[in-house]
């Protein structure tokens, strides 16, 4: 990573040494997935300050729309929070061009993702999906496919299955839409951060939580995906056959 976006040798020392959580927020970039509360979370001092104190590394990106500009103006906003405040450069970084021969290798290497979207508007988010496969934890509304293979952290359900933390949906007044819509909070996301953070830090924590992640790569896996796919093709032939 350090390479790729030429963050120099003093930028991994520092990230290794400081014992920092890697968090992926690689998406597309559409209005309903709401980078926009990153760029809230950042403008506003005081989150500001709860996400510097989480320990957090985020690394964003992903495809935008040529004709969409809602990608740019969030990744704009990201990027003036950074030019005031030094201390984000090194703990919020953009991953340009983001594709996918390079995507396995930070799912890899990550400890979690963030998949934010409206109520309603997740489908399957195979992101989340493929940090979990290798242990990592998710931080998520619930909703689309998110309670199928996520147990948000409540501090009380560790061994339960705990491997993820919940952004709320509350309502909020979206000026481009025209209309009220049930959306994550960045007061929420902010929270999740801190315990994400403070998860990373607890090793036993972590270690439960990654293996209740592991435990989920059947729910997940993509050939378990292509199978039943085939079964529900197969249902569809046959009742075709018979006219159904």
């Amino acid at each position: 990573l350090a390479q790729r976006q030429r963050l120099g040798e003093e930028w991994v020392e520092w990230a290794l040494q400081g014992d920092h959580p890697v968090l992926l927020w690689t998406r597309r970039l559409v209005a309903y997935k709401r980078l926009e509360r990153l760029a809230e979370a950042l403008e506003d001092p005081q989150k500001r300050e709860r996400f510097i104190a989480s320990g957090v590394i985020l690394i964003f990106g992903g495809r935008i729309h040529q004709d969409d500009p809602y990608g740019l103006d969030q990744y704009r906003r990201i990027q003036a929070a950074l030019r005031q405040d030094e201390r984000l450069r090194q703990r919020v970084i953009f991953f340009d061009n983001y594709n996918t021969w390079e995507a396995p290798r930070l799912f890899q290497m990550s400890d979690g993702e963030v998949m934010l979207a409206d109520d309603g508007q997740e489908a399957a988010a195979t992101g989340f999906m493929k940090v979990q496969l290798a242990g990592g934890l998710v931080i998520a509304a619930d909703d689309g496919a998110v309670p199928g293979s996520v147990v948000f952290y409540n501090g009380q359900n560790l061994h339960q299955g705990a491997n993820g933390f919940q952004v709320p949906f509350d309502w909020q007044w979206d000026g481009d839409l025209g209309k009220w819509v049930f959306t994550p909070t960045v007061d929420g996301l902010t929270v999740a951060f801190e315990r994400f953070g403070e998860a990373f830090r607890d090793k036993a924590t972590l270690g439960v939580m990654v293996r209740n992640a592991l435990a989920q790569a059947p729910r997940v896996s993509v050939d378990r995906a292509a199978e039943d796919m085939l079964r529900l093709f197969g249902r569809a032939v046959a009742a075709a056959a018979v006219g159904v």
